[in-house]
């Protein structure tokens, strides 16, 4: 039985995804969080940084894993390219803001130039006035 109910919830899930996913082209919806960079923590607002240029945001689980370790630092990297194209860079991933303040400022990782945010965001609504 608990096989059956842990099936039924892994199943909603994954339906739900499927339809909270943007299509290419789509406009993403809103958003504020708790960020770092360079392990000094601030607001960040996907509204404010789209008034500046474009955005890239991407997600991925954790901080100090492999995959993650390795795309961070690309992004750092690569900062100057993103920025001499009008655009900025922020991660969101699965962690707490104590640790992104430490993965943000590592020379290993985020090397201080890629912003990171948590995960605990807040939507607005575009019904809601300002």
């Amino acid at each position: 039985m608990k096989k059956l109910i842990f099936a039924l919830f892994g199943s909603i899930a994954i339906v739900l995804t499927a339809f909270a996913a943007l299509e290419t082209g789509d406009k993403a919806p809103d958003f504020e969080a708790r960020a770092s960079l360079a392990g000094e923590a601030f607001d960040f607002s996907l509204s404010d940084a789209l008034d500046k240029g474009t955005v890239v945001v991407y997600f991925y689980p954790s901080a100090y894993t492999r995959g993650c370790n390795i795309q961070a630092h690309e992004f750092a990297m690569n900062m100057d390219k993103f920025t001499a194209a009008g655009a900025s860079v922020i991660g969101v991933s699965l962690d707490s803001l104590e640790r992104l303040n430490d993965f943000s400022a590592n020379p290993e990782y985020c090397a201080g130039k890629l912003a990171v945010a948590t995960r605990t965001v807040k939507y607005r609504s575009p019904m809601t006035s300002q």
